[in-house]
């Protein structure tokens, strides 16, 4: 497994999404599977500066059994269950990880890029992110 705190090609800086979550109540992480959300959402965790901390909430094994799938398509008890959640509580900040937005007020949304991969013909590959993190997990995987 990664480590979180290793952001493999990610140049972004997190000021800018610690701006976002300081400024808003709702902030959603959107990309691709395995293009790091869940990664950087941990770094920007660790990063912030709450007073009542941070907490983290794995919602992947919570399943519907009308969809079969993770919480985002839960669409309306998920939204409305986050919605009520933000409504009711004046301090509470979310920062969300999911394919795509969620469509509620206020919502601020970044998308997370996928990783750059090398051409086939590419003398350097070994220097591009892709490459890195499937050198670093790939062993892992036995």
């Amino acid at each position: 497994m990664i480590a979180p705190d290793q952001l493999i090609g990610r140049k972004t800086p997190l000021t800018p999404l610690q701006d976002q979550l300081a400024n808003g109540r709702l902030l959603t992480l959107v990309g691709p599977p395995g293009a790091g959300k869940t990664s950087l959402a941990l770094a920007l965790g660790r990063a912030a500066h709450f007073p009542d901390g941070v907490y983290y909430v794995p919602l992947a094994g919570l399943e519907s059994a009308k969809f079969g799938d993770s919480f985002h398509p839960l669409a309306a008890d998920g939204r409305d269950y986050l919605t009520a959640l933000l409504q009711e509580t004046g301090g509470v900040k979310l920062l969300v990880v999911g394919r795509e937005r969620l469509g509620l007020d206020g919502e601020q949304v970044y998308a997370v890029p996928g990783l750059d991969t090398p051409a086939p013909d590419a003398a350097d590959w070994l220097d591009y992110p892709a490459v890195q993190l499937y050198r670093q997990i790939a062993p892992q995987a036995e």
